[in-house]
């Protein structure tokens, strides 16, 4: 595990964008395609931006959640919205975005939400799912993903219904897929996050995140969040 610090969450936002760009770069040079796994929250917008930015060949790029609020397309709880917006010129170039949940869960005539999940999961990153890069974010409980505190240590699923997690019902991808990643990015700003990147970087098996593949993991913080 490789930790980054810059001093604020713009700069660390630059940062993880070109940590990012060059697994997307080394994807497409070496297999043709790049898979990338994003995770949602208001954190991460800075760091789509810039990302969109990059001078990238993006039609052949392919996003997909690792996690899903089940909530309608329209209601404000749903990361897509902001993913789309942040996403915007790469997605406007090519890139693909893949939503994780059905656009009205609530629906009688939705799909069954793990099995929508999967399918997704399988047509755009292969059976066993495997990324190239997944963002992961981290929670002032140590959670990441849509992965709560008493999320099973060694699940045999890769996708998972967690119900009322944080006030919602989610879809989210288990450690399995993220561990399978090529690579992993999480990045991690702000005071609040100060105590859980400690434990995370103790490789703290008590949280979420601490349970998450080290090897082939990139940290990019910022000073308050590691309290420098």
């Amino acid at each position: 595990m490789r930790l980054h610090v810059d001093a604020d969450p713009a700069a660390a936002a630059a940062r993880g964008a070109g940590i990012l760009a060059d697994a997307i770069t080394r994807a497409v040079q070496g297999r043709g395609l790049a898979r990338v796994a994003i995770s949602g929250g208001s954190s991460p917008w800075g760091l789509f931006a810039e990302l969109a930015r990059c001078d990238l060949p993006w039609p052949r790029v392919r996003f997909v959640q690792v996690d899903e609020r089940l909530v309608p397309l329209d209601d404000p709880a749903r990361n897509l919205a902001g993913q789309r917006r942040t996403l915007a010129p790469a997605l406007t170039a090519g890139a693909i975005l893949w939503s994780l949940a059905p656009d009205d869960p609530a629906s009688p005539a939705a799909p069954d939400p793990v099995a929508f999940a999967a399918d997704r999961l399988h047509r755009a990153a292969g059976e066993p799912a495997v990324f190239d890069v997944v963002h992961l974010g981290l929670g002032d409980d140590g959670h990441t993903a849509g992965l709560p505190p008493d999320a099973d240590p060694t699940p045999s699923a890769e996708v998972v219904r967690v119900s009322g997690f944080r006030g919602h019902d989610r879809i989210t991808c288990t450690t399995r897929v993220l561990d399978r990643a090529r690579r992993r990015l999480f990045f991690v700003t702000g005071p609040a996050k100060r105590r859980a990147l400690a434990r995370l970087l103790a490789g703290d098996t008590g949280i979420v995140a601490g349970r998450v593949n080290r090897r082939g993991t990139d940290v990019v913080a910022d000073a308050d969040a590691v309290g420098a």
